[in-house]
């Protein structure tokens, strides 16, 4: 039955399903896999079902499995694990979110103040008279070169009128 273009509903009848056996499990389809996971699953040891069926989605299907069928404390004990691990997961991807922002902030004010001081380079080198250096070139000193290059400029400037 087809509700939207993203959501089916598949109905299957787990008691008219044939279990194939031991050595067939591994051939089976991912389909056919669950179905007798599902089937099986009340009867038969779980983590060597899944085992047999050599997929790591039916280990931890087995482990939820196992979970459930365990004592309230126990369950309580996993699903405050669970809850941590999932916590912790989003603590790092926000740490990783500002860390990035932190760090785009960074190069962008970098940037400019670099902008900046090429800027002042090349209108200087206009007004003393020596060719203007492309911005490419001077984008390959570093910021204490270029502030350098600057103070020479700017001393020639002042000194030009004497």
């Amino acid at each position: 039955m087809v509700f939207t273009d993203d959501l089916a509903f598949h109905t299957l009848e787990l008691p008219k399903y044939v279990v194939p056996g031991d050595n067939e499990l591994c051939s089976l389809s991912g389909l056919e896999k669950w179905l007798c996971f599902l089937k099986q699953a009340g009867q038969r040891d779980v983590h060597e079902l899944a085992r047999l069926l050599a997929d790591e989605v039916f280990e931890e299907a087995s482990g939820v499995l196992d979970m459930i069928s365990q004592s309230p404390e126990n369950r309580q004990f996993y699903e405050a694990r669970l809850k941590f691990l999932h916590d912790e997961e989003a603590r790092l991807i926000a740490d990783r979110e500002e860390a990035l922002a932190e760090g785009l902030a960074k190069g962008r004010e970098e940037g400019a103040a670099q902008g900046t001081l090429i800027g002042k380079i090349q209108i200087l080198q206009e007004i003393v008279g020596d060719s203007v250096t492309t911005t490419d070139v001077l984008l390959q000193g570093s910021a204490d070169e270029l502030s350098k290059r600057l103070s020479e400029l700017q001393e020639r400037l002042r000194t030009r009128g004497n």
